[in-house]
């Protein structure tokens, strides 16, 4: 893990629960956010810089998604940073729930990556394509293989695509969903795959530098949306003056420059 001495060092100070039903500050008001993993321990670090002492960050490592927005709902947390729109949008389809963003943070970007080929021109008929088996981002690579004029998905399938939505695939890719961790140590055995970010970062390349396909991250760029990380609340929550503050703490310039010189293309902000 990333600065594992430092973060040890910030989860002293991120200690405690939000007291429920107040949206005033009191003195030294705890918030508890749940994110998966540490990518992100570095950029609340500054946030809480920003905020002083008034208010104090706990951040909660869970262990997925689905775990994660369940402790939210059961207000064992309190905001959630881990997810884009489509994710959570697909998250309350499937629960029947209404958590809503309070404010976008940063897109990470989702390009094509080979070790056997140097361009998209030297994909031969039936070559393997791997992408990530989970939903949102399994949907986001076929978008992003659709851009890239590789396949065409029906008009009707929404953010979320399945390959079963696959109308067009003129090549006839054979598109296989991986385990998402694993996907860049699969790139060996197929012509080409997708996966997120990090995972990029993590066998030490580039998202942006080191693939034969890139997708030009704008943040304004509304086809982009879906795919914007957020901070989210329960409804009831959402005019928390305390959030409020978190909001503007994280939305400042510096917080900005830290993820630009930080994440090496993994994080862009959006705001």
């Amino acid at each position: 893990m990333k600065k594992i001495v430092q973060y040890l060092i910030i989860g002293i100070v991120f200690v405690g629960s939000l007291l429920s039903g107040h949206n005033s500050v009191y003195a030294s008001e705890i918030v508890k956010i749940a994110v998966i993993g540490d990518s992100t321990y570095g950029i609340w670090e500054v946030v809480q810089e920003n905020l002083g002492e008034e208010i104090q960050i706990e951040l909660v490592d869970l262990s997925d998604p689905v775990n994660a927005n369940r402790a939210l709902l059961e207000e064992e947390v309190d905001l959630a940073a881990f997810q884009h729109y489509a994710a959570l949008k697909q998250f309350n389809a499937d629960n029947d729930t209404e958590l809503t963003a309070v404010t976008e943070t940063f897109i990470s970007p989702m390009n094509i990556l080979s070790d056997n080929i140097d361009s998209l021109d030297e994909l031969q008929e039936s070559d393997e394509v791997i992408i990530p088996e989970s939903p949102t981002n399994r949907g986001r690579a076929l978008k992003v293989l659709e851009h890239a004029g590789l396949i065409e998905i029906d008009a009707d399938a929404g953010q979320s695509p399945e390959i079963s939505d696959i109308v067009k695939n003129d090549l006839n890719l054979q598109i296989k969903e991986v385990d998402q961790a694993l996907i860049m140590s699969a790139l060996q055995d197929v012509a080409i795959g997708l996966t997120v970010a990090n995972n990029v970062l993590d066998a030490g390349l580039d998202p942006i530098d080191d693939v034969i396909y890139a997708i030009d991250i704008n943040p304004e760029d509304q086809s982009l949306e879906p795919y914007f990380n957020l901070i989210v609340s329960r409804p009831d929550n959402l005019d928390n003056d305390v959030f409020q503050k978190i909001i503007e703490a994280y939305r400042q310039d510096n917080v900005k420059e830290f993820i630009l010189a930080e994440y090496n293309n993994a994080m862009i902000p959006v705001w």
